[in-house]
């Protein structure tokens, strides 16, 4: 598994970005715990199916609300983004 993270900065930094595809994707809000996002990607597929898309790409999560911002895990935002076609 490759895995990247990304995180707000105030300045430049001295990393190489990766850049991500512009083109169609699959898109679902998960709310609730980490624990419980397997849910988020099993529709997903589900959608893809039903409407005769296939995945181009790995899919990536998106943070919106987390541990230090919500009270508890019920309130976590995330958001999975798969590129399709």
């Amino acid at each position: 598994m490759e895995v990247e993270a990304g995180v707000p900065t105030e300045g430049p930094v001295s990393a190489v970005p990766s850049l991500l595809s512009a083109g169609p994707v699959a898109y679902t809000l998960h709310i609730g715990p980490y624990a419980e996002v397997g849910r988020a990607y099993r529709r997903l597929v589900a959608w893809m199916v039903e409407h005769g898309r296939e995945s181009v790409g790995a899919p990536r999560e998106v943070y919106l609300l987390g541990p230090t911002q919500a009270q508890t895990p019920a309130e976590y935002r995330t958001e999975v983004v798969w590129p399709i076609r």
